[in-house]
């Protein structure tokens, strides 16, 4: 391998970044004389450089979103992903704040060319990563989502194969082994005639609403060979799935279809001082870790809710990440909560779900959020929104290690948060099933990270 090249298109509102570059730090380690050509947004390379100087050989291009900023289009997302119907799943899908103005960036083309990649890594997400490294005529990885497995998975990358009949398909939300009795590991009538239906209703979704809007609004404006985002995808050299087999549907892959793990888990670091007094401050009885991620923006109501549902949980402790703009939303609505909940504006998620005083995680069951908690062993409460999320949080309840409460039911969400997070510390059983996850996804000979780097 005399030269390798990942051309990283990132958002600033997506959790797959940090996954990048633990791949990247692991060919690096290896030996490889690999050289790195990340593309940002301006902000998103001001926000990661630190993390960017952590790995040798890299060169950082940029582009201009045409004055989006994030908030503006963390709003937008939030606004289309929540709304119900066809139009919705179309205008999100791609992101094309940030895909557009990376296809028309002429400047940014020479440069990318210039550098003369070998490989392109690109995500789901951003269309119009994959999209650019087809029209410079670069091989391609995909970052996909664990959710999108077959029948999606399967048509798209060209898999082939979909147990539909025994695995649950994607948003059905069907347990895992689907029947009346478990033990039977066989699925009701009903339960067969829902999924079927499922797997049915998601293809033609992805190949009538997404696939046609993507080649409409992409491939064929920009006139990118092979005008198609289905043939796009199936030209993919690689596709990584950042998932366990411990927390999804065992399902057959292609040999380029890799599920690699949680990829963003990890051994927990020592956290910074003050944070480590808040943990050991709350003794036996815990903490609770409260986060919806970055790309969810809890409506005021909800805020409230949660506001009020997190200090029911004394004499145990709770650390709550809430953005600046959510403080200030919160401040402004005279909303306070209890002296057992700690505010921060952000921490590393994965050292806190590492510690040992961790009992519970309070979680909307995002790609990340939900590996890193099941790795570290942590039972979850999940408040799901939108996109995997639901998913998500089905296989954790389905696998014992999780309780669900809804957004919609706002009048009685904070009674609800205090009652399903008082049952994860008080009955064992959560804890137990979420160890038994733990180990199991820490027990591979390699780690996430080397298996996306071999792939």
């Amino acid at each position: 391998m005399s030269r390798a090249e990942h051309v990283v298109h990132q958002l600033s509102i997506a959790g797959i970044f940090s996954s990048y570059f633990m791949i990247a730090g692991f060919i690096q380690k290896r030996g490889y004389p690999a050289y790195y050509s990340v593309v940002l947004t301006l902000g998103g390379a001001a926000r990661f450089a630190p993390s960017l100087r952590n790995l040798s050989n890299i060169e950082i291009l940029t582009y201009n979103t045409s004055n989006v900023e994030e908030m503006d289009l963390r709003q937008a997302v939030r606004l289309n992903l929540r709304s119900v119907g066809i139009d919705s799943i179309r205008s999100t899908f791609g992101i094309p704040p940030h895909s557009h103005p990376l296809l028309q960036d002429a400047e940014l083309h020479r440069k990318i060319q210039a550098f003369e990649p070998d490989l392109a890594l690109t995500d789901i997400a951003l269309v119009g990563g994959a999209a650019l490294a087809d029209k410079l005529g670069i091989p391609k990885a995909i970052m996909s989502v664990p959710g999108l497995l077959p029948p999606v998975s399967g048509h798209s990358y060209g898999s082939g194969a979909s147990l539909r009949s025994t695995v649950p398909q994607w948003m059905t939300l069907l347990p895992k082994h689907m029947a009346r009795n478990i033990s039977a590991q066989t699925q009701s009538f009903i339960q067969r005639f829902q999924n079927m239906v499922g797997a049915m209703l998601d293809l033609f979704i992805w190949q009538h609403v997404l696939e046609a809007e993507m080649d409409k609004a992409v491939w064929r404006q920009y006139n990118i060979p092979p005008f198609s985002y289905l043939k796009s995808n199936r030209q993919a050299a690689l596709v990584l799935f950042p998932t366990d087999w411990a927390i999804n549907n065992a399902e057959p892959l292609a040999p380029h279809m890799v599920a690699v793990g949680a990829i963003t888990a990890a051994p927990a670091q020592a956290l910074p001082s003050e944070l480590e007094e808040f943990m050991q401050s709350a003794g036996d009885h815990g903490v609770v870790y409260a986060s919806l991620g970055t790309t969810a923006i809890p409506e005021l109501a909800e805020l409230k809710a949660i506001a009020q549902g997190l200090p029911g949980v004394a004499p145990a402790k709770a650390l709550w990440k809430l953005s600046d703009s959510d403080q200030v939303a919160l401040g402004n609505a005279s909303i306070s909560v209890g002296s057992n909940v700690k505010i921060v504006k952000w921490v590393n998620q994965n050292d806190v779900l590492g510690h040992p005083r961790v009992k519970a995680f309070f979680t909307q069951g995002g790609t990340n959020s939900f590996n890193e908690g099941a790795y570290h062993g942590v039972p979850l409460v999940g408040m799901p929104l939108f996109a995997e999320q639901p998913d998500n949080i089905a296989r954790a309840i389905d696998r014992g290690f999780a309780l669900s409460v809804s957004v919609k039911k706002l009048d009685t969400l904070a009674k609800d948060l205090e009652q399903a997070i008082r049952r994860l510390l008080d009955e064992p059983s959560f804890a137990v099933s979420a160890a038994k996850v733990s180990h199991l996804m820490k027990a591979h000979r390699e780690t996430p990270a080397q298996l996306a780097a071999n792939g």
